[in-house]
């Protein structure tokens, strides 16, 4: 039970991390990385992890709700499937979509565009699968051997068992014909007759 919490909990984190970096890496491209001095580069990379972090938080405050519903009917219905990780992560990353583009103002350019769909429908997949390779694929109980099918057999059906022939024991018997006899008449000598027995 503690392990299974665990594992759910670490997920989650995972894909809210995974989330943020997804973020990041559309609205700044590491292109513009290339060809930077050291220095430059590592306090780039510094401020993008922090921003990584921000957006992983507010992105694992919005979905919570909504993952914590899709986890715990996985958890117990027991589904395993990486496309249903996959689509609930697509849900969300609309659902994140569409909450932004409702909080717009009117004086602020609107997030409704082509790249931005795709970026939040990108992190949620990302975020979804992300989820399913740490935890989603082990989600439920595992499932306890029958017990009908690891009792040992009863007294009745051994001796069921033991009147029955198989065809390891069997015994074949010869069959025992008997033949009718009959008589057949044989001449000796001139004149002379004789019954001849025929087995």
């Amino acid at each position: 039970m503690v392990r299974g919490f665990l594992r759910v909990v670490t997920g989650f984190v995972l894909a809210a991390l995974v989330a943020g970096l997804v973020q990041v890496l559309f609205a700044r491209p590491p292109v513009d990385l290339a060809g930077l001095p050291q220095a430059e580069l590592l306090g780039r990379l510094e401020s993008r992890g922090i921003l990584t972090l921000a957006i992983a938080t507010h992105s694992a405050i919005f979905a919570s709700l909504f993952a914590l519903l899709a986890i715990m009917m996985a958890e117990w219905l027991g589904v395993r499937s990486a496309v249903y990780y996959a689509v609930i992560g697509l849900a969300i990353g609309l659902a994140g979509f569409l909450a932004q583009f409702a909080s717009e103002n009117a004086a602020q350019p609107t997030i409704v565009n082509t790249y931005a769909l795709i970026a939040y429908a990108t992190t949620g997949l990302a975020a979804g699968l992300a989820y399913w390779f740490f935890a989603g694929r082990c989600a439920g109980r595992r499932k306890k051997a029958d017990p009908e099918n690891t009792r040992p057999p009863t007294k009745s059906s051994d001796k069921g068992t033991e009147n029955e022939p198989t065809a390891s024991t069997a015994v074949t018997r010869p069959l025992h014909r008997t033949t009718p006899t009959t008589s057949v008449p044989t001449t000796h000598g001139p004149g002379s007759a004789k019954s001849l027995e025929v087995a």
